[in-house]
């Protein structure tokens, strides 16, 4: 390079440019990828994950905006956890290589559910705990799943935490409404046991090199502490 040469750095803090009838990221006002969210001529598409073999594009119709695009995705991985949405044909398909091209990071091909799914099989194999402890861990386990199996690990947050302990109070709420054989409320405890077999779960995944690190997880306890009991004078 001759001595008055000046060559320009390409700037990388912006966003890449939106390319006509291709796929493009979807970034927040901050510049920050927002995961799972893809758009093509102004429609926004989730990706979500039928099994681990098989991720979909799916159109959210009714989303013009990034935050009703995220709650969009977040209700669709809901529905496939209970069923309600079957695997699309092949049209729709996430080819491999443009996985690669989207930045996954380590733990972004494992959903929570397989996560879940395999410390409970290690957990149960090397009999770590007795049975009594590992069906109430399950039980709660169980619930995570329900909830939000199909996410991927590098997904799950501290929103993902609240929003998993008010659906729970809902649908607590709503099974006594209506009557159910069994239900009644979900207390403070519980919801904290939840989020205890949930760290077993990511200690789990750390040790099998599925995360690098265990993510930091605000989560303020629910668990009411006990009243004091006034002693009886002498």
């Amino acid at each position: 390079m001759k001595r008055n040469e000046t060559y320009r750095v390409a700037d990388t803090s912006k966003p890449p440019r939106k390319r006509k009838g291709t796929f493009n990221q979807v970034f927040d006002e901050g510049g920050k990828r927002v995961r799972g969210l893809w758009i093509r001529n102004g429609v926004y598409y989730a990706q979500v994950r039928f099994s681990p073999t098989q991720t979909n594009r799916l159109h959210l119709q009714d989303a013009k905006t990034i935050p009703q695009a995220i709650a969009a995705r977040q209700e669709l991985r809901r529905k496939i956890d209970r069923g309600e949405i079957k695997p699309p044909g092949a049209e729709e398909q996430e080819p491999a290589e443009e996985l690669k091209q989207a930045g996954t990071k380590p733990g972004g091909s494992h959903t929570l559910k397989e996560a879940i799914e395999g410390y409970q099989a290690d957990r149960d194999a090397l009999e770590e705990k007795d049975k009594a402890t590992a069906v109430r861990e399950d039980s709660g386990l169980k619930k995570w799943i329900e909830f939000g199996g199909s996410t991927e690990l590098n997904d799950v947050d501290s929103k993902f935490l609240k929003d998993f302990a008010k659906w729970r109070k809902e649908q607590a709420a709503e099974a006594l409404e209506k009557q159910k054989k069994g239900a009644r409320t979900v207390g403070g405890r519980t919801l904290d046991l939840n989020k205890l077999a949930l760290d077993h779960v990511f200690d789990w995944a750390v040790t099998e090199k599925w995360l690098p690190a265990k993510p930091a997880l605000e989560w303020k306890k629910k668990a009411k502490a006990p009243k004091e009991v006034r002693l009886i004078p002498e």
